[in-house]
């Protein structure tokens, strides 16, 4: 069974987890449930952004894949503490469908609905 580490200030949906299940077969996926994950201070310098990070480091040990999305850089930095630790690494991708409707004061309010399409691999030590 593969133990996969999620990192994202989301829940996995019901789609994302079947095809989790059609990607690695049977596996325990626990969820990073840190709320450090989503207060990134858009402040922090790439040093900084490694310190506030890297409390999660020493947990990556325990998983043999990791899926990550969120903050850009953070989610460079963790992609490559993985590469380091030779743990593959992946992320969700999306087809967003935006809607604009105009509001009778002139406001627009914009509707964003994302559907999971795949998980992309970003490393995989086993890879060409």
């Amino acid at each position: 069974m593969k133990k996969i580490l999620w990192i994202s200030n989301h829940k996995a949906t019901d789609e994302q987890l079947r095809d989790m299940a059609d990607q690695f077969g049977s596996y325990d996926l626990t969820s990073l449930d840190n709320p450090k994950w989503g207060q990134i201070d858009p402040e922090f310098s790439m040093s900084d952004l490694e310190d506030y990070l890297c409390e999660f480091i020493p947990f990556f040990k325990e998983f043999d894949h990791i899926i990550v999305m969120g903050e850009l850089s953070a989610c460079l930095t963790v992609v490559a503490w993985a590469i380091v630790m030779e743990k593959p690494v992946w992320t969700p991708t999306t087809k967003r469908e935006s809607k604009e409707v105009q509001n009778p004061d002139g406001t627009v309010r914009k509707t964003n609905v994302f559907k999971h399409v795949q998980f992309r691999c970003l490393y995989h030590p086993d890879s060409d």
